[in-house]
């Protein structure tokens, strides 16, 4: 019965900010460098563990991208790479090439904020970079980050990480993005996988409204013009949204199977 209660425009903005809550703990920006070009050598930085990092949904929690290591492919014919058996192991590159490549697919509109390489760094004649790259139709590509060790110090196993000075918004019609690895050292500099860190958000209000009676002006213009372009609802019929009148069970029913792409075949 609590669902009857709830008005249609404060549902709507209900809907998008689901999973609300206190953003994660982010360390200070390091250095970037262009891939396999000379720059600033990225500083190692830890990362404490949050349970907000956890999160899979809403616009204020952080969801996490895990790209493991096995589904790195080479980005050069002459790349020889395989997994350390020194322990506690990874995956290295034993000569030619010495960069690793994954394709980063993220929903559009995602809003990437850190990156992380997760791997070992056990040698002073060699080290672990992660790059992310950004790669618009006919290229060229450009570095977005990068962090890792250097190649004079022994950190050890653990996660560096970078925030981005500026979060990158996902386009995927213009643009396709990657993360390279690098390695050096033999097999005591190894990497086990790489995330990227980001928050989903609503899509930015058009300048013309849907509904004739959700004005620009609207406390909640912008998440009921998301869920309209989205295909979550159609309003009320006559053209308006009825944005005080109240949500059924029935209605409630609607809006959910079509925000999740409800389907059995039959």
């Amino acid at each position: 019965m609590l669902v009857r209660f709830v008005r249609r425009a404060v549902w709507a903005a209900l809907f998008f900010a689901a999973g609300a809550g206190a953003a994660a703990a982010q360390e200070a920006p390091v250095g970037s460098a262009a891939r396999g070009g000379v720059g600033a050598t990225p500083v190692i930085v830890r990362r404490p563990e949050t349970a907000d990092e956890a999160r899979t949904y809403g616009t204020a929690g952080t969801s996490v991208l895990t790209l493991s290591s096995s589904a790195f492919v080479p980005n050069d014919s002459s790349t020889v790479w395989t997994f350390s058996t020194v322990s506690p192991g990874g995956q290295y590159i034993v000569s030619g090439h010495r960069f690793l490549c994954h394709a980063v697919l993220l929903p559009e509109g995602a809003l990437v904020k850190k990156i992380e390489l997760d791997g070992c760094d056990n040698t002073n004649s060699g080290n672990i970079l992660l790059y992310f790259s950004s790669c618009p139709v006919g290229g060229p590509c450009t570095d977005i980050g990068s962090v890792g060790t250097d190649n004079t110090d022994v950190p050890g196993c653990g996660r560096f990480a970078l925030t981005l000075p500026q979060a990158v918004t996902i386009d995927n019609f213009n643009n396709s993005y990657y993360v390279d690895v690098y390695t050096s050292g033999s097999d005591l500099a190894t990497f086990f996988a790489v995330r990227l860190y980001y928050q989903l958000q609503i899509s930015p209000a058009p300048a013309t409204p849907t509904f004739g009676d959700v004005p620009t002006t609207n406390l909640y213009f912008r998440a009921i013009e998301a869920l309209a372009a989205s295909g979550i609802t159609g309003g009320c019929g006559s053209g308006n949204f009825c944005p005080d009148q109240y949500v059924t069970r029935g209605e409630l029913a609607k809006f959910l199977a079509n925000a999740l792409g409800l389907h059995w075949a039959p």
